[in-house]
């Protein structure tokens, strides 16, 4: 409860989706800027990851530590919102986290918009991760507040899958050969896919030499909701 992180699993096994969640500050020790963040692994394999960090170098304890790209929460599996990424310091933080299960469902939930200079114009952001172990389903909802009405909202997300678009779904093909599909049901969403190249060794070690980000950009008003299905 400290440090605001769980853990909910499809299955007692690693069978099906395992998800951890975060919460906290970004003061954190060795903080990534990350509030709110999650992953996901699915049998085992991964499917949306934290890329970790690289050899540490005197930049990592440095004043330029967040000039580092797996430092920022662009490069975690959260939302850019009005071009503003999260920001270091206790105060930005997740106001409130907790895990709620109902019979075959768990539910992460995390208020986190004080991790958001006032400059990204958000007034309340809250992310529901909803774990549907009936219908073998993750479903990611995130819900926004703004100071304005024109804003624009990009949802990062990473793997080291080599996604495949077709239309509003991206496919991802696990090491077991399995089809996981991310269906996002908003609507005038743009989907891109960009390579980052992995040049460090701790990182090439631990995922390869390249690593995936699909953002989905949509345009929202006052308040909007971002839905995306992992099934």
């Amino acid at each position: 409860p400290d440090l605001q992180v769980a853990q909910i699993r499809q299955n007692k096994d690693s069978r099906g989706f395992v998800i951890g969640a975060k919460g906290g500050n970004n003061d954190e020790s060795h903080n990534h800027n990350d509030v709110g963040s999650f992953i996901a692994y699915f049998n085992g394999n991964p499917l949306l990851i934290d890329p970790g960090v690289e050899t540490y170098s005197a930049k990592t304890f440095s004043a330029q530590r967040y000039d580092i790209w797996t430092m920022q929460s662009a490069w975690h599996n959260l939302p850019t919102i009005n071009g503003e990424m999260q920001k270091f310091g206790k105060e930005f933080s997740a106001d409130d986290f907790s895990v709620i299960t109902n019979g075959n469902s768990s539910r992460i939930d995390i208020s986190f918009g004080r991790a958001y200079l006032d400059s990204a114009s958000l007034e309340k952001l809250n992310r529901k991760i909803l774990l549907d172990r009936e219908n073998r389903a993750l479903l990611l909802t995130d819900e926004f507040e703004f100071t304005k009405p024109e804003n624009i909202i990009e949802e990062h997300f990473m793997t080291v899958i080599k996604p495949e678009i077709c239309g509003n779904k991206v496919i991802l093909r696990t090491e077991d050969e399995r089809e996981v599909c991310l269906e996002c049901t908003n609507d005038s969403v743009k989907i891109n896919v960009e390579e980052r190249m992995i040049t460090d060794t701790k990182l090439k070690n631990e995922w390869g030499n390249v690593m995936y980000r699909i953002t989905y950009t949509i345009s929202a008003p006052n308040s909007a909701n971002f839905n995306l299905k992992i099934s």
